[in-house]
């Protein structure tokens, strides 16, 4: 196992909600939620398809890549739909 931690393109989202979030991963996006001690929590998105990479190397820490500036960041929980495979949230 590397000793190098997954990069992961991030962007910050922008809409909000049910419809909005349906929207995003119909169309390849994951909706995450990046939690830190003494700041409010902030709304991004990754990659469906950057999300497969990270997540098969078993890594539950991952670096953050967000407007050229890095965030290290632990994966606490991923949400699955309970029917199908797809992820739905990740925080």
């Amino acid at each position: 196992m590397s000793k190098e931690t997954p990069k992961i393109a991030a962007q910050t989202r922008t809409v909000f909600g049910d419809n909005a979030s349906r929207r995003l991963r119909k169309a390849g996006i994951i909706p995450a939620v990046v939690y830190s001690k003494g700041v409010e929590p902030r709304a991004v998105q990754v990659s469906a398809d950057a999300w497969k990479v990270v997540s098969a190397q078993g890594s539950h820490i991952v670096t953050l890549v967000e407007e050229g500036k890095e965030t290290p960041a632990l994966v606490r929980e991923v949400q699955f739909n309970h029917l199908k495979t797809y992820v739905v949230n990740i925080d």
